[in-house]
């Protein structure tokens, strides 16, 4: 019996791999209707990169008047199950207000799950919350600091401009031409034409070569 229920369950298990592979295959496709009908299955099976995919083909295809609706709700299940991408997109989707009722509150939590996993967009978007004080307590550069350069260490340009900019300023972090202009060269580089710009402005203002 145990057998049985073994090989059953590996042969379960296949199916939903292959139905996962088809329906990816066809949302890369554009084969909406068929992606859903697809993986809805193996999201319902509890599969967290499932119910990623079937929330996103719903979010961006926006399927039908309740497309936002079911994409957060699949966001959700993903998201609960501890996958870093939906926890983000749960975020945006708070954030936005698409398929929820905007919640600064709530974009927060779930921005910060992702971050605390590595999510370098959601590490981007909560020192933005930080930085802006929408995060419930006013603002707080030093935190902002904190989440960018956690970013801006995985090569996100836009994390390298802002923790650049903090730095010139001296807000949240003492002040620091030389950092200010290693990060925007390390955004210039990642191809962020203000970065080149700003760089290009603190060299006016420092030896730089004395910051090599």
């Amino acid at each position: 019996m145990t057998l049985a229920a073994d090989r059953y369950h590996l042969e379960s298990t296949e199916r939903l791999t292959e139905r996962y592979d088809a329906g990816m295959m066809a949302y890369a496709h554009g084969r909406t209707t068929e992606a859903i009908r697809l993986l809805e299955p193996v999201a319902q099976a509890g599969d967290s990169d499932a119910q990623y995919l079937l929330a996103s083909v719903y979010d961006e295809e926006a399927v039908g008047p309740n497309g936002h609706f079911l994409a957060v709700a699949w966001y959700r299940q993903a998201a609960i199950h501890g996958h870093p991408e939906a926890q983000f997109a749960l975020g945006v989707a708070y954030r936005l207000g698409q398929g929820v009722h905007p919640d600064a509150q709530q974009a927060l939590i779930w921005w910060r799950a992702a971050a605390l996993q590595g999510n370098v967009p959601a590490q981007v978007m909560l020192g933005y919350l930080y930085a802006v004080g929408e995060h419930g307590s006013g603002q707080d550069l030093a935190a902002a600091v904190e989440w960018w350069r956690k970013a801006a260490d995985n090569d996100d340009p836009l994390a390298q401009y802002n923790l650049a900019g903090l730095y010139a300023a001296g807000e949240g972090v003492g002040k620091s031409y030389c950092e200010a202009a290693r990060w925007w060269e390390r955004s210039a580089d990642n191809g962020n034409r203000q970065a080149a710009d700003a760089l290009a402005s603190v060299r006016g203002l420092v030896e730089y070569a004395a910051c090599q």
